[in-house]
């Protein structure tokens, strides 16, 4: 998952979260709720099948095949089948693209909606700064934020004083 989709995933948990503990009867949030959970569940889901399935056959396969003489024989079948599954490991990367891009999709699908809670909570929590503060936390991510380094400190000469100062009238 790159970081952008990781980005989009991880604000949207926190709303549904969010949107859990403060339910609301405005008309389309529960919509926009069950929404947010059950492309949540997609996301997860193909993120899953993403990794899973090749990783699985190639753990197996190393854990029965060791280095041993006396399995030689057995090694170089378990070699055709790990050639097999490097086949397969090719197929799953050109599906890889395919769930990426699926990935995006449900990533800006849940932007969208966020964004439309977003409207309906300033609405909601007009009048309530402590809870617009909390959805305002629950909504806001902060990826990558670094820190700003630290500014260097001007030079101040003492010899040099700006024009008009009281020092320079009384040396002239």
């Amino acid at each position: 998952m790159d970081k952008m989709v990781r980005k989009h995933v991880e604000r949207a948990q926190r709303v549904a979260d969010f949107a859990r503990e403060y339910p609301s009867d405005l008309p389309g949030y529960q919509a926009a709720l069950e929404r947010i959970e059950e492309r949540l569940a997609r996301a997860t889901e193909v993120a899953q099948e993403e990794v899973g399935s090749v990783r699985a056959e190639q753990e197996e396969l190393l854990v029965r095949y060791g280095l041993p003489a006396e399995q030689l024989v057995q090694l170089s079948a378990g070699l055709d089948r790990f050639a097999g599954l490097l086949g397969k490991r090719e197929a799953a990367s050109r599906s890889h693209v395919g769930d990426r891009q699926q990935l995006r999709t449900l990533a800006r699908d849940l932007k969208l909606v966020v964004d439309q809670m977003h409207t309906i909570n300033r609405y909601r929590f007009r009048k309530d700064r402590a809870l617009m503060a909390m959805w305002q936390a629950a909504r806001d991510l902060r990826v990558g934020f670094r820190k700003p380094e630290p500014a260097e400190p001007a030079s101040v000469s003492l010899l040099a004083l700006p024009p008009g100062s009281s020092e320079n009238r009384s040396a002239a």
